[in-house]
């Protein structure tokens, strides 16, 4: 069975605000069919473009594809309407998928993207495919074919049995070292991680053959304690009599290219990305390192809700009450301390204290950063729950990361938007405004009742911190004598009763005199 979700995406307003419902493991069956809009307008997708899903995983895991795993397109487009079938490695891992619909030229220039969200329900029958990264790209694929065929072709290395045998796979990895002879046994990485003063670099390089075993070999680099060490080699290249190491992208495990430059420079989120654009870089080495750059540099997802300090989601006012707990803005509590919206400088002005629990505690390790518009502030994390403290800064924006980041490494804060903070927000907090009207119904004699809807369902059936009502009729109020009980009848409504020994009405409305505050926070 197929299901198919419609979503609308305006390339005016780019946000994840745009929700799309799966179930884990599902393969093939989940397919959105995207309206895409310029300010309200069908957006004319321009001529000789390429068309992709990017993703990410809450669990870390991404990937990049126009193909699903059995090789069939997964993307058709029609007038200004994308037809994408969620791949199968997209729905593995339960919880909010960053995903996004990219189109690019022929030279791999991003043109934009419309993004959107996919809330993955856990499923409790089958544990599914393991998560992973998922690639599967038509032109990647194509020049993989054509490699493949060039190497089996020219015998480049002599296999079993006089056969000429195919190279599969060439892996480089890092890892840092405390021998510069005996290499290390920790976990090898994709990218160079950082390296102590006094410390080793490991290089490790693999090759895997069709009907060879695996050849590995290792290359080491020392970094002196003053941070000045020479270098033996990498990947296996020793300095010349500069000191310089000349490498080209075979060195470094690229694919090999029959020659050719790139036409312009490679864009991805609108800036040009770094070491791709050098005229005698390899066409295809610079397209293969594009891939690489481009999914690890496609942020992590920022596990925070209402992180953005400069335009928060604050329902109850900045530094307002939910009730009798006080918040800075929506899901940070003011644990002490005062706060206040900046005068000078953009963002939210604490000197205390305030945090945010989490629904779901993630896996460890875990990296917290905190901006800031002036001022200092430092932000700490522990079992699910982020801290922030300042002594009179001005925050600017927070951040959690599943994995391990430093100040050098971390990912670039990118806000999602006010539209999608509000939506995260309203799940653990709403405000039914002053003056809020609905009709109320005759139950019986004594006794009238009014049913007040909530924008969209809560994380839980929220408790109501705070309500105040009183009857109208036409412009009159006739709430005299009357007792009002508020209960919250699941979590997408409250229902208020408003009782008199005798009311006499007949038709009237209830109405909120002061705000109605929910709450579902944790």
């Amino acid at each position: 069975m197929k299901t198919i979700t419609d979503v609308t995406l305006d390339l005016a307003e780019p946000n994840y605000s745009a929700w799309v419902g799966a179930m884990q493991n599902d393969v093939s069956t989940r397919t959105v069919r995207a309206n895409l809009l310029d300010r309200g307008k069908p957006w004319k997708i321009p001529k000789d473009v390429d068309t992709s899903v990017a993703y990410r995983k809450i669990d870390g895991t991404k990937g990049w594809y126009d193909l699903l795993a059995d090789g069939s397109p997964a993307i058709t487009v029609q007038g200004s309407t994308a037809i994408i079938v969620l791949a199968g490695q997209m729905l593995t891992a339960p919880g909010k998928v960053r995903a996004a619909i990219a189109f690019h030229d022929k030279a791999l220039n991003q043109l934009t993207t419309f993004p959107f969200t996919v809330l993955v329900e856990e499923n409790p029958l089958s544990d599914g495919e393991e998560s992973s990264d998922f690639i599967r790209l038509q032109w990647l694929e194509g020049k993989l074919d054509e490699y493949l065929e060039i190497a089996k072709n020219s015998g480049e290395f002599d296999g079993k049995d006089g056969e000429s045998a195919v190279l599969l796979e060439d892996l480089v990895s890092y890892q840092m070292g405390l021998s510069g002879t005996t290499p290390p046994d920790g976990q090898w990485q994709d990218t160079i991680p950082y390296v102590s003063k006094g410390c080793y670099l490991w290089t490790r390089r693999t090759k895997h053959w069709s009907n060879h075993d695996p050849i590995t070999d290792y290359s080491v680099s020392y970094l002196g304690l003053d941070g000045k060490g020479a270098v033996s080699s990498v990947a296996g290249i020793s300095p010349d009599n500069t000191g310089d190491i000349p490498l080209t992208a075979a060195n470094l495990g690229a694919l090999p290219t029959s020659g050719g430059t790139m036409e312009g420079p490679l864009h991805m989120n609108g800036q040009i990305l770094d070491g791709l654009n050098d005229p005698e870089q390899d066409d295809e080495a610079a397209r293969k390192a594009y891939v690489d750059k481009s999914v690890r540099a496609a942020a992590p997802a920022n596990l925070l809700d209402n992180s953005d300090f400069t335009n928060p989601v604050a329902q109850a006012g900045i530094g307002g009450k939910h009730g009798n707990q006080a918040y800075a803005v929506d899901r940070w509590k003011l644990a002490s301390g005062t706060c206040n919206k900046a005068s000078t400088v953009s963002g939210l002005y604490l000197n205390g204290t305030i945090t945010q629990t989490l629904e779901k505690v993630p896996s460890e390790p875990v990296s917290a950063f905190v901006g800031t518009s002036s001022g200092s502030a430092s932000i700490s994390y522990s079992n699910g729950v982020v801290t922030i403290t300042s002594s009179g800064g001005v925050i600017a924006w927070a951040a959690l990361y599943e994995g391990t980041y430093t100040q050098d490494t971390m990912p670039e804060h990118r806000p999602k938007g006010y539209g999608a903070e509000l939506a995260e927000c309203l799940r653990y907090c709403q405000v039914i405004s002053q003056n809020t009207a609905y009709r109320a119904f005759v139950v019986s004699a004594n006794t009238v009742q009014t049913t007040f809807p909530l924008s969209i369902p809560m994380r839980v059936k929220p408790s109501i911190e705070q309500f105040n009502f009183e009857i109208r009729t036409l412009a009159s109020v006739a709430s005299e004598g009357f007792t009002f009980t508020a209960n919250v009848g699941s979590e997408n409504y409250i229902r208020v009763q408003a009782a008199k020994t005798s009311h006499g009405l007949s038709d009237a409305n209830t109405v909120v005199t002061s705000d109605v505050i929910l709450s579902a926070d944790l």
